[in-house]
């Protein structure tokens, strides 16, 4: 366990430019073709023709990046459907991308958005009583792992009848076990906030409340971090872009670290992951982040 290395980072602010690089970096690295060819296929189970407004709200809206496709796909299934969008996120880098990124889909301008720098328990504190057709929870859940029911007992409450909660949680377990690996988490990587946990949670929920149905489909997803071995080129652009991940993967300060101390940390992490994952050997290193996809219908 690498514990002087551990106890010698500051956290890493979304402020940071090695954080906001780190992110850019990882989000070019996703593929997220499956789940998009997916929602092609099915978004008629998830939204159907309305009079009048249809409304959804997103929970940890991001970038955008998620929401924007599925609104595209929205926009050519049901071409008459007049939305009215609440996106929820507390980043203000991550909001301001999402607001540029509005641009690049022609064929969401027409409907409304509305994005709000807050979280949940903010918006929830404001005691209103809105109601959505649709809520959605893409990548968030870890982070609310210790009140998983609470929290969708919150989102619940605030669906139409026959609304639909549609949450698309992507288990860290690629980027837990490079945290592990570098020292800086104690626990096992099998005790994160896996699907597993999802499952019993919802299980709970519904024993609680026949009116719930509740549905998930598990989706492989790869992510190719090669690049992390860049970290030791003698290339300063392949050994930033490098760095800069691997903060935004530990959420640490890497600058101002001995070198040759994060090198070797990040080189750790990689073999422990190929080891982890069966991925291979160091020059073809592979994050694996099953996806799943959970639908919940309120009905009645």
């Amino acid at each position: 366990m690498l514990s002087p290395f551990a106890t010698s980072l500051e956290d890493l602010s979304p402020d940071d430019p090695y954080y906001q690089k780190g992110y850019a970096t990882y989000l070019s690295l996703l593929n997220m073709r499956d789940m998009h060819a997916y929602f092609v296929d099915n978004i008629h189970k998830y939204v159907s023709d309305t009079i009048g407004p249809w409304r959804l709200l997103s929970v940890g809206c991001g970038n955008g990046q998620f929401d924007l496709d599925l609104l595209d796909i929205i926009s050519q299934r049901f071409p008459l459907l007049d939305i009215e969008y609440v996106g929820l996120e507390p980043n203000r880098y991550r909001l301001d991308l999402f607001k540029r990124n509005i641009s690049l889909y022609p064929s969401v301008s027409r409907y409304h958005f509305q994005l709000e720098q807050i979280d949940l328990d903010d918006y929830e504190n404001r005691k209103n009583s809105e109601k959505f057709n649709l809520i959605l929870c893409v990548r968030v859940l870890y982070y609310m792992y210790d009140c998983l029911e609470s929290t969708f007992m919150r989102l619940i409450n605030r669906l139409t009848v026959k609304g639909k909660l549609l949450a698309v949680h992507q288990s860290p377990s690629g980027i837990v076990q490079i945290v592990h690996a570098a020292g800086l988490e104690q626990k096992s990587p099998v005790q994160s906030c896996n699907t597993f946990h999802l499952r019993q949670a919802l299980e709970k929920l519904v024993s609680q409340m026949p009116s719930l149905h509740f549905n998930i489909i598990y989706l492989d997803n790869y992510v190719d971090i090669s690049c992390l071995k860049n970290i030791n080129s003698n290339d300063e652009s392949e050994r930033e872009n490098a760095l800069s991940l691997f903060s935004f993967f530990l959420n640490k300060k890497l600058t101002g670290i001995d070198r040759e101390l994060v090198e070797m940390t990040a080189i750790e992490c990689i073999l422990s992951l190929v080891a982890f994952r069966k991925a291979g050997n160091k020059d073809s290193c592979l994050m694996f982040q099953p996806i799943g996809i959970v639908s919940l219908e309120l009905q009645s």
